[in-house]
């Protein structure tokens, strides 16, 4: 799972032309990591501080936080209690908890539903194996039951997690050091296989961040590969060092099929070195 780290300069125990290798399967996995911060926040008062906070999913990627409220003894505030966060006032619910509903009406796209979490005072997102434009979407999610949100430096919780069956998609998000960074990559090899009823496509695209816009014309695609065979090992971009395709990170993987059964695919980069 990603954790909340600074940039640093030990990926490939501080090599800068290791060699490293990602890998893609059908396994469902986080679209979002989520952090919670615990710590005293601007305008928090003692006597009306956060116990726990905790996150719930739906299979539609609808997004529930719930944050517990205790006074100076631990005990939990009454209903209709104002708290200040950070600055804005909210009100306790029953046994305390101030709720948090994040509707995919609203909060339609990953980046989307990234920056209203991030948003709130005391929870930290981070992006998963996903595109900023991957749709949150009716039935294509794994839901999750109320569950307690780690503290910041401890490993984050994967949430909207991708269910592949359903969306017929899986995503591979490369960046250095880590997923969110735009480091710049060196990317060597790809190959790997589908396994599915019907079809099947491989897209490599640039994904940052910083220049995202809703209708994803942010977007750079890199390379497209249709497979040739189904459940056959391909390499749809050779291991040849010295052709290959310095780009600006974060990379994605994506590859789609009707009734996906099985993925595995394996990428080799390392850091460019520009």
């Amino acid at each position: 799972m990603e954790r909340d780290t600074s940039r640093n300069s030990f990926v490939g125990n501080g090599k800068l032309n290791a060699v490293l290798t990602a890998a893609l399967d059908d396994s469902d996995k986080p679209l979002i990591y989520i952090n919670s911060d615990l710590g005293q926040l601007a305008g928090e008062d003692a006597r009306k501080r956060i116990d726990k906070q905790t996150v719930a999913c739906t299979t539609a990627g609808q997004v529930t936080l719930k944050r517990y409220m205790v006074d100076e003894t631990g005990a939990a505030l009454a209903s209709g209690v104002v708290c200040g966060i950070d600055g804005t006032d909210y009100t306790t619910g029953s046994g305390g908890v101030i709720t948090d509903t994040l509707a995919i009406a609203t909060y339609a796209t990953v980046q989307a539903m990234l920056d209203g979490i991030n948003a709130l005072p005391g929870y930290k997102a981070l992006i998963g194996d996903a595109l900023t434009t991957t749709p949150l979407a009716t039935g294509k999610h794994v839901a999750l039951t109320e569950t307690n949100i780690p503290h910041i430096g401890m490993e984050a919780l994967g949430i909207c997690t991708n269910d592949a069956s359903a969306s017929e998609v899986v995503y591979l998000r490369i960046g250095l050091p880590t997923r969110k960074d735009r480091d710049p990559i060196q990317l060597l090899q790809v190959r790997g296989k589908i396994t599915a009823v019907a079809g099947g496509s491989v897209t490599l695209y640039g994904d940052d961040q910083d220049d995202y816009v809703s209708d994803g014309s942010h977007l750079i695609e890199y390379d497209a590969w249709t497979p040739a065979t189904n459940n056959t090992l391909e390499e749809f971009m050779g291991d040849n060092i010295l052709e290959a395709a310095d780009l600006r990170g974060p990379i994605v993987l994506k590859v789609a099929a009707t009734a996906i059964d099985g993925a595995d695919f394996h990428v080799k980069y390392r850091q460019a070195l520009v």
